[in-house]
């Protein structure tokens, strides 16, 4: 089995200071594992049919203001017989976000 680990950041509370009007932040990684057979390791010669994997395009979210809300920059990989979802909003640029999500399925 091979353990794939992520790390997200969540903010507990913001801490406002009376002196200067400052904003403190304290914030606390959470790890995500996933557990996956070793025979699904990523070798040189593995590839992917492109009929098997449907491909969307769908707004992001998070921030960045109207820009966000107006492109469909995010991706949507589905590997069809599996069932598995990767979606990809790294950066702001599709063909990018496309390439990333394509090396992750």
């Amino acid at each position: 089995m091979q353990y794939l680990t992520s790390v997200c950041n969540r903010i507990l509370r913001r801490i406002y200071s009376g002196k200067n009007n400052s904003i403190n932040v304290r914030s606390t990684p959470f790890y995500s594992t996933i557990l996956r057979p070793s025979s699904l390791r990523q070798h040189s010669t593995y590839s992917l049919c492109e009929d098997q994997v449907r491909e969307q395009f769908i707004r992001g979210s998070g921030p960045g203001g109207q820009k966000i809300n107006k492109t469909s920059s995010c991706v949507l990989l589905t590997h069809v017989p599996t069932g598995l979802q990767v979606k990809c909003q790294q950066t702001r640029f599709l063909q990018e976000n496309r390439k990333i999500a394509r090396k992750i399925l």
